[in-house]
């Protein structure tokens, strides 16, 4: 059963399986994959933006400063796999 639900993981990851959605859905195909394209490139971008401030403004900070922006540090601990994922699917 586990083998099964990862091998479906994996084909809903894929290009494959956004190109078969957007030939059932017809005529919006090339809107669709523009508007996909845009949204990744800005959250991926976003992404990385939050990641920069999670790295570089905890260690160059001060103690103080430091405190404020801990809901970074532990935002970009989850972001970072998923800014991975989201350049590999774009």
């Amino acid at each position: 059963m586990w083998m099964f639900t990862e091998t479906l993981y994996k084909f809903f990851r894929t290009e494959y399986f956004f190109r078969l959605v957007m030939m059932s859905i017809g005529r919006w195909n090339s809107v669709i994959e523009l508007s996909w394209r845009a949204i990744m490139v800005f959250i991926s971008r976003f992404t990385l933006l939050i990641l920069l401030i999670g790295r570089f403004g905890s260690t160059a900070q001060a103690g103080g400063s430091r405190a404020a922006l801990l809901p970074y540090t532990r935002i970009h601990r989850v972001l970072a796999p998923a800014y991975l994922s989201i350049r590999w699917l774009s």
